[in-house]
């Protein structure tokens, strides 16, 4: 529960202690710089963030201790024990039409969401600690790779398969009409968008340059990563449900874009890869967007003879269609 805590205090200590009065200005600094030297020193929960507003993962609003991965994966177990109860619990007088239901399903939704960018931020991440000359310690440095690979291990786990305990059809069937995006897709769509644009890969690319011998997560590992969890489907003959299908496309789209701004689709996607575009031209981002396009169109070509499912061999057709649109595979691959 949020409660006055160290941090509070230190604050409170440093904008209304009374300093005496015969202190002139120098002293006073050298008394406040001190202050701050001896206490952070002595106390990392002093440690002051941006307050949410850069790529630091340890800044964020309503954030829970100091591992998002397994906060956020106390939270969705706690989330999975209240939706099953939420129409239940959610039940009003004879007249009651659902609209509690309503809120409180969506109020569900946003924590679901909330959880999985608390988690999304240590990727690409920069920690920045303010400094001053006197603590002498560097401002700048990267988010651990076992950190970051943590991290994408649990959207592979909640996000990018279907969490089917939260697209409740009971609840659904009961508040929203089947005509529109669920919020869940929206939220594949939102962090593929981010987690394979172009700011996080130049930014990434920046971090291996300047950290070379810290083991850095370099963007050719992280992209095949995430390549391997969006397609373990290929090289099975299993069917492929709409939820990984609707994931796949979302991929193919922003990897396109990622490749090549200009082709990019929709007006979020074009928005996107258009602001990002003066961070990927002339480095090695575009490049790696390529590759996997063309490692893509090659493993789609092996798997759709070896694919019963019809709707999935379509799918397959589709995406392979997607990319020859913007890549002539035919002399590239």
């Amino acid at each position: 529960m949020p409660r006055i805590n160290d941090y509070d205090k230190w604050a409170i200590q440093w904008g209304y202690s009374r300093l005496p009065q015969e202190m002139n200005a120098d002293e006073e600094r050298a008394y406040l710089s001190k202050l701050v030297t001896d206490s952070v020193a002595a106390n990392p929960r002093l440690w002051f963030g941006g307050e949410g507003r850069d790529f630091d993962p340890r800044s964020q609003t309503e954030d829970l201790g100091d591992n998002a991965v397994q906060a956020s994966a106390y939270g969705i177990e706690n989330l999975k024990r209240i939706v099953p109860e939420l129409v239940e619990w959610s039940k009003g007088d004879s007249w009651d039409t659902y609209e509690n239901l309503d809120e409180v399903y969506n109020a569900a939704v946003s924590q679901y969401n909330r959880y999985i960018n608390h988690v999304l931020k240590s990727i690409g991440g920069v920690y920045i600690s303010p400094q001053t000359t006197a603590e002498g310690g560097d401002v700048y440095g990267s988010v651990a790779k076992v950190q970051q690979k943590e991290a994408l291990e649990f959207l592979d786990t909640h996000l990018f398969h279907e969490p089917t305990w939260l697209i409740d059809t009971d609840i659904l069937n009961k508040v929203a009409s089947p005509k529109a995006k669920h919020a869940v897709n929206q939220e594949v769509e939102g962090t593929l968008l981010t987690l394979l644009g172009g700011s996080r890969f130049s930014r990434m690319m920046f971090i291996a340059e300047r950290y070379p011998n810290q083991d850095p997560y370099r963007p050719e590992e992280y992209l095949a990563d995430i390549h391997r969890m969006v397609w373990k489907e290929l090289g099975s003959r299993e069917a492929i449900d709409t939820y990984r299908r609707h994931l796949q496309k979302t991929y193919v789209s922003n990897m396109i874009a990622l490749y090549n701004p200009k082709n990019s689709g929709g007006d979020l996607q074009s928005l996107m890869a258009g602001l990002a575009s003066g961070y990927t031209s002339n480095t090695d981002v575009r490049s790696l967007a390529l590759a996997d396009l063309l490692t893509l169109h090659r493993e789609l070509k092996r798997a759709i003879p070896r694919t019963k499912d019809a709707v999935t061999k379509a799918h397959y057709h589709y995406l392979l269609r997607e990319i020859d649109t913007v890549i002539n595979t035919h002399s590239t691959s």
